[in-house]
């Protein structure tokens, strides 16, 4: 970040770390945030264009802008050209209707959309996905990408391999929730998975919170377990002394082991349902089942998956 906090003129700031920025590949210049119709930004805007001479202009707007987008949009159109979008704020209710209709009127492309607040949040932009999700379709296109951006490519293959063969393990379970905590919190991924978009609706935000809570104590449970407890988690079942160590090792409750066991039985005996599955068309983000598998599946593990 090269900044001056004593110094108020954006233009001296650039000459000040101009010849120490011409050793990087790229840098951001982020102009001061604040409403379009005021002369000293467009005068500011216009000036840092000339000396810096960027090769890409951006324009960031909030989803929940509104009609006011229209205004903004066309002011900063006038005072450079724009050659891209960046609309953030897309994890609130809003729908970026306003800012998407500011794109189209003055003809500049959205880029990116934000979700939140960490850098595998900005997702790229892309029509027919987000079309989709705005529809309640949910985007497995873009779920599969933000599991490829958050995990590693040779760890995917290598869980690839075991859920094709049926396996299924506690060392597995921990990867998927520690790949969850990445991701993005639960109703954004509810979000992008077909028929659960709109599910969301009638689950609270005290519910999502206490799913968000629970991932992570169950983590804290697997991490406390021994490697053989971890390989074969039934003899945690039949040795009910290794629950009360785990418990205690953990900070949680015997309770909340047997939960995350029945969990764990629960997610085992889906992947061996599903092993046959084609999980390259998954990875693409297509349904790996037809019709009447996904009724089969949603009625053998309803109400019980978390």
């Amino acid at each position: 970040v090269f900044t001056d906090k004593k110094e108020k003129n954006p233009e001296k700031i650039w000459k000040q770390f101009e010849s120490k920025l011409k050793e990087h590949d790229i840098v951001f210049v982020d102009t001061a945030g604040r409403d379009a119709l005021e002369a000293s930004l467009i005068k500011e805007i216009k000036l840092l264009n000339k000396i810096i001479k960027p090769t890409e202009v951006i324009l960031v707007m909030p989803a929940d802008i509104g009609q006011t987008a229209k205004t903004q949009a066309q002011k900063f159109k006038e005072a450079l050209d724009i050659t891209g979008v960046i609309i953030t704020r897309m994890d609130s209710t809003a729908k970026a209707g306003g800012a998407l209709t500011a794109c189209a009127e003055i003809k500049a492309p959205v880029i990116f959309i934000g979700t939140g607040e960490k850098h595998f949040d900005l997702e790229t932009f892309d029509p027919q996905s987000f079309l989709s999700r705005l529809l309640g379709m949910g985007d497995l296109k873009s779920l599969m990408e933000k599991i490829h951006s958050v995990v590693d490519k040779k760890q995917i293959e290598a869980q690839k391999q075991r859920l094709e063969e049926g396996k299924f393990t506690m060392n597995d379970m921990y990867e998927q929730l520690k790949g969850m905590e990445n991701i993005g919190s639960f109703d954004k991924i509810l979000d992008l998975i077909p028929g659960l978009g709109k599910a969301k609706e009638k689950i609270s935000a005290e519910q999502l919170e206490s799913h968000a809570n629970q991932t992570k104590r169950w983590s804290f449970i697997i991490q406390s377990m021994t490697k053989e407890e971890k390989e074969n988690p039934e003899i945690l079942e039949k040795q009910t002394s290794r629950m009360q160590r785990i418990a205690k090792g953990s900070g949680t409750t015997t309770r909340e082991v047997r939960d995350l066991i029945t969990q764990y039985k629960l997610l085992k005996s889906f992947v061996k349902t599903g092993k046959d599955m084609d999980v390259q068309n998954l990875q693409k983000g297509n349904l790996p089942f037809n019709q009447k598998q996904l009724r089969k599946l949603a009625k053998k593990f309803k109400g019980k998956l978390f």
